[in-house]
């Protein structure tokens, strides 16, 4: 065992200095502009875009991660309230194209901050850090100081809406009706103050008239300020609309910020690669489209919209044996370099120069070569998406638009099934689960699966035992019937044994529609047990009826004991 160790921490640690030597353009807010003209022909001549981001947080507490037991919806709300609490800081962002065994990469990483601008109270006054994730960043010698004063600020389309309303009100404050012309009078301005004066006269008769007059309000109401610009000629017109619309596309600019990559990417229509999907684009959703719907399906509609084809990495590994079970990028990487012979050559034309020749966002990169690796390992042809950008291989379809393991489409089958790959899975719908908490500290699965063994007639039955954190388990009954009878029991006056003496102790039980519940309305508390608490009492206070689609989803689940944190 020590020796596998050994030899792991030896392939990151080859894995790790070889990334180092990667050049990765570093954008921030005073070289923006000046890059988004390469990334623009970058992402046009490029086959494929990948993208890596780097958050101030993903999950406060462990039952926060995606579970094995979750389905689409509760993997979806779990998401939405990581993106809504942290903010991104790195968008690390590599047009690619494979040419054969050649992969032709141009690797950029922006470093973004939410930085209010234009004073308006957008995007964000607060967002929330998680600890390992600044010391990670701090120990790739990340510089936050650049960050927070030199990082790419952004409006989300929806508060750029917003935005421009507020500033297009703000223009009407009581010192603009006082300022003057410092230059004088024109013949030209007198014959326009005439033609005003005859206009206002014209629309004063008009009101007094008992015709029926049509009068377009103002949108929003309120008082605006109109431009009006005499001009002496149509050239002079034409020049005069080119330059507002110049002086229009810069103001936007100031709105979208960051955003403008965003819009390129979509533009693009190009497939767009992630290792981690769901979570990445309700981050994506959530800072620069608009707030993120409540339910899954509105979500994958409203992004499908902006971004038509996405491809999840981690989906498309999965198919290789011994990549079953999620890993992070390198680790998979490295087990491909390993396992199979795929020789990828890497060519990175452009190298940053200088302080810009860091290894942030170097994810992007190694992502690229996984996809690489990964395609001729399956034997999957990239050609037609190199002579056609509409159509993707047929292999590569399956893995398209969908999120992680939960594609949006699946909810028309008749069976509902969640597929979080581990070793010895089983399929076990989620009417067999049971939440336990309450229970003695310090208890394993195997002494509560002891303990539960002989205290209730339905643990005569095959069962199994998992903890999701400390203090709350999980009871898997794997014949029909056995859960509801469980907690028919667990809830009467009538029980006796060593289930009587554990309920007095304090335990507590509960069914996947309560954990369902915990997550729909957001009761996100440190441990998954004060969560199911909240729930429960307040099911017990409200007319509450179960959810049909409950009765109908199916999850795969694995034997181990306790759920290995460190590979979720």
């Amino acid at each position: 065992m020590a020796s596998r160790f050994s030899s792991l921490r030896l392939q990151r640690r080859r894995l790790h200095t070889a990334t180092n030597q990667l050049s990765v353009r570093q954008i921030r807010n005073t070289d923006f502009y000046g890059c988004l003209g390469d990334l623009k022909n970058h992402i046009s001549d490029s086959d494929f875009i990948a993208l890596s981001l780097q958050n101030t947080g993903s999950s406060s507490f462990p039952w926060h991660r995606l579970q094995s037991f979750d389905t689409y919806d509760t993997a979806y709300c779990k998401a939405k309230y990581a993106a809504e609490k942290f903010q991104i800081l790195q968008f690390a962002l590599c047009p690619f194209s494979v040419r054969e065994s050649k992969l032709i990469a141009h690797p950029y990483n922006f470093h973004l901050f939410p930085r209010d601008d234009l004073n308006i109270g957008m995007p964000s006054y607060s967002f929330s850090c998680q600890v390992s994730h600044l010391t990670s960043m701090a120990r790739e010698g990340f510089d936050f100081d650049a960050c927070i004063y030199d990082g790419i600020s952004y409006l989300s389309r929806a508060q750029e809406s917003i935005a421009k309303v507020r500033i297009g009100r703000s223009f009407l404050t009581p010192s603009t009706y006082a300022v003057k012309s410092s230059s004088r009078q024109t013949i030209a301005d007198s014959v326009f103050v005439q033609r005003v004066k005859s206009r206002v006269k014209n629309w004063k008769d008009a009101c007094n008239s008992s015709t029926k007059t049509n009068v377009n309000p103002a949108k929003g109401g309120g008082t605006q300020a109109i431009r009006a610009i005499l001009t002496s000629s149509k050239e002079d017109k034409i020049l005069l609309e080119k330059e507002l619309q110049n002086l229009e596309e810069e103001e936007n600019k100031k709105f979208r910020g960051f955003r403008e990559v965003v819009d390129i990417i979509s533009a693009s229509q190009k497939p767009i690669l992630s290792y981690n999907s769901l979570n990445d684009f309700a981050f994506i959703h959530s800072k620069f489209l608009a707030p993120l719907p409540t339910g899954m399906d509105e979500f994958a509609s409203s992004l499908h919209l902006v971004f038509p084809r996405v491809l999840d990495v981690k989906h498309l590994i999965s198919k290789i044996g011994g990549l079953s079970k999620p890993i992070s990028i390198a680790s998979a990487l490295s087990y491909l370099k390993n396992h199979y012979f795929a020789p990828i050559d890497l060519d990175i034309p452009v190298e940053a120069t200088g302080n810009d020749r860091k290894f942030h966002g170097h994810n992007a990169i190694l992502l690229c070569h996984l996809f690489a690796k990964a395609c001729s390992v399956l034997k999957i042809d990239l050609g037609g998406v190199q002579s056609n950008n509409n159509c993707l291989a047929s292999k590569l379809d399956g893995c398209a638009n969908v999120f992680g393991s939960f594609s949006p489409d699946h909810h028309e089958s008749e069976d509902e099934d969640i597929k979080i790959s581990t070793k010895n899975v089983r399929k076990v719908s989620c009417r067999h689960l049971v939440f336990l908490w309450g229970f003695r500290d310090g208890m394993t699965a195997q002494s509560m699966k002891t303990a539960l063994e002989g205290s209730h007639e339905v643990f005569c039955e095959e069962f199994d035992v998992r903890f999701v954190d400390k203090k709350c388990a999980i009871v898997v009954f794997w014949q029909p019937g056995l859960s509801e009878a469980f907690l028919d029991a667990i809830n009467s006056d009538g029980i006796v044994g060593c289930l009587k003496d554990m309920v007095s102790e304090g335990l507590k039980a509960t069914g996947y529609e309560t954990y369902k519940r915990v997550c729909r309305l957001g009761l996100w508390e440190a441990d998954l047990a004060e969560s199911l608490e909240r729930a429960s009492s307040e099911q017990h206070h409200s007319s509450f009826e179960a959810d049909p689609e409950t009765e109908r989803l199916d999850i795969y689940y694995s034997n181990d004991s306790i759920i290995n944190l460190a590979d979720l």
